[in-house]
């Protein structure tokens, strides 16, 4: 009997070298065909312009090229869905937001499960949201939206990507702590969103400060306040909510790539490797902050850590203001 035992030991462990061999030849060949990084948004909103500036450089390190696919639709599930249900080769791959990865399976019941079926990465960039109202607008702080808002049983109507999306959740969140209502009128991304914004067909957005800083700078909009924990260098005369009278709503989003599950940890590591090096770049870093965005090089790890920890808080959050979708 210990003979057998020895021997199953013996065979086990071999078993797992031979394995760990084969991953590792598979790793060093890879890639030998373009890789595809799925954006569940539209073209040329903050998210896709990141993916694309990482994209490039990945390209002449992996030695392919590195293509961008916009899924847009039901606030990102859909092409995350896409990501989490491909072939676990290292050939198609995730590139979204905290929105996507932390308070979409908070709020909603997926297709798949966004810890289990996806690998996380690299966490590259920090995104702060900012609170705005059309330039027109009478209010010119969160207290006076705030004031006006109790005053209507309608609901102040404010854009968001749908269901489940971040937009939805922060201003969920603002109107709670405010104590009034709001109704929230979703749209297919940011470019429409911020359309219909300045027509005067919503009073409030929420979404980055890299889809909306140039419409500030241009006078267009009004920026009552920042959710992050601390100001953004990129409007650095804009409050945070918490020093505009509504720490509650304090949220700070991100940036990051992920893969499907099963992706061996060879190839695995080897994306983040060169995610990682790309975001130290002097001209990456540069090309991010030009579009409000906060560089950053952030391990599978800790990326991995937020995310189960946000999803946890929202999932409470969503239960309490009745935004669970399911």
């Amino acid at each position: 009997m210990p003979q057998f035992r020895s021997f199953s030991v013996a065979y086990a462990t071999l078993a797992a070298a031979l394995i760990a061999i084969a991953g590792n030849a598979f790793a060093q060949s890879y890639p030998a065909h373009p890789i595809r990084i799925v954006v569940p948004f539209t073209p040329a909103g903050a998210t896709d312009l990141a993916a694309r500036v990482l994209a490039d450089r990945m390209a002449p390190l992996l030695g392919q090229p590195v293509v961008i696919d916009n899924k847009p639709g039901a606030a990102s599930a859909i092409g995350m869905a896409l990501v989490a249900n491909s072939q676990p080769d290292g050939y198609t791959l995730g590139f979204a937001g905290a929105g996507t990865y932390s308070v979409l399976p908070a709020v909603r019941t997926l297709s798949f499960d966004m810890q289990k079926d996806l690998a996380p990465l690299a966490l590259v960039a920090r995104i702060p949201l900012v609170i705005v109202v059309p330039a027109s607008s009478p209010y010119r702080n969160l207290a006076d939206l705030a004031a006006a808002a109790r005053k209507r049983s309608d609901g102040m109507p404010y854009y968001t990507y749908g269901p489940g999306s971040s937009p939805q959740l922060v201003g969920a969140m603002l109107a709670r702590e405010g104590k009034f209502k709001v109704m929230a009128v979703p749209y297919k991304g940011s470019s429409e969103a911020t359309l219909a914004l300045m027509r005067g067909d919503v009073e409030m957005g929420v979404d980055t400060v890299a889809a909306l800083a140039a419409y500030i700078r241009a006078g267009k909009m009004r920026p009552l306040a920042i959710t992050g924990s601390r100001r953004t260098p990129f409007l650095a005369d804009v409050p945070t909510v918490a020093e505009a009278g509504f720490p509650g709503t304090t949220w700070d989003g991100y940036l990051a790539a992920s893969a499907p599950a099963g992706t061996s940890p060879a190839i695995r590591a080897r994306l983040t490797e060169a995610m990682l090096e790309i975001m130290k770049r002097p001209d990456v870093r540069a090309a991010y902050e030009n579009q409000s965005l906060e560089p950053v090089a952030v391990g599978p790890d800790e990326f991995g850590r937020q995310m189960a920890q946000e999803i946890n808080q929202f999932r409470q959050l969503s239960l309490e203001l009745g935004l669970r979708l399911d």
